[in-house]
This record gives C-alpha cells, sequence and structure tokens, in this order.
C-alpha cells in the first residue's frame, strides 16, 4: 500500500471484511501486514505492538484489526 495511507475504516461488505483508506498514489508502496483477531483470542505479544485500526461486528462475532508496518 502507499506509504502515506491513511486507514478510514474496516466495515463487513456482501459478508467480508473491507478496509477503506486514503491513499497518496505517488508515494512509495511500502508491505503492511493487517492482523485480525477475534475476542476471546488470545493475542501474542508481538501483537501488542502493532497499530489498533477497527473492530468489527458481523454474525455475533467481534473481530479487531491491527495493522503492523515492520513486516
Amino acid at each position: 500500500m502507499p506509504e502515506k495511507s491513511e486507514i478510514m475504516d474496516i466495515q463487513i461488505q456482501d459478508g467480508k471484511p473491507v478496509m477503506w483508506a486514503m491513499v497518496q498514489t505517488e508515494s512509495k508502496e511500502i508491505v503492511v501486514r493487517i492482523n485480525c483477531l477475534f475476542t476471546g483470542q488470545g493475542m501474542q505479544l508481538e501483537a501488542t505492538r502493532n497499530e489498533y485500526l477497527a473492530t468489527v461486528q458481523h454474525g455475533g462475532l467481534v473481530y479487531h484489526f491491527f495493522m503492523n508496518y515492520e513486516v
């Protein structure tokens, strides 16, 4: 994704998680990892260093999304 992108939101669309971002297309491309954790799922120590993005509820489940730049 372009380096100077700003994540706007994550929601469920047509039954799938979708992320929207404002991007500067002229920015250099970087690799990021988007992690999804369920409520109640054990969190690995490395996940605590991730940037929180959003929480999404769908079909009785709650998903928490985080982004890690150190891929």
